[in-house]
């Protein structure tokens, strides 16, 4: 293993603290194990089916701007 520094905010600080109370780890347990979980959620694979999940979630939307109007403004 090797030791980083990590900046953490108080609120982290506190919520890590008791998570690793309440399970009996240290906090640098608990801290390893929620890396573990979040770089195990950042394959590609996992990338591709969040955007697949989110296909066509604005198709029926009629508050939106027209993309080419838009696109115009900047010109």
């Amino acid at each position: 293993m090797r030791r980083t520094p990590l900046f953490l905010t108080a609120d982290q600080v506190t919520s890590l603290r008791a998570i690793a109370a309440r399970t009996g780890e240290s906090a640098s347990a608990v801290a390893r194990r929620a890396f573990d979980e979040f770089l195990s959620r950042q394959t590609p694979e996992d990338r591709l089916q969040a955007l697949r999940s989110i296909k066509g979630m604005w198709k029926n939307r009629k508050d939106l701007p027209v993309m080419p109007d838009v696109l115009k403004e900047d010109a």
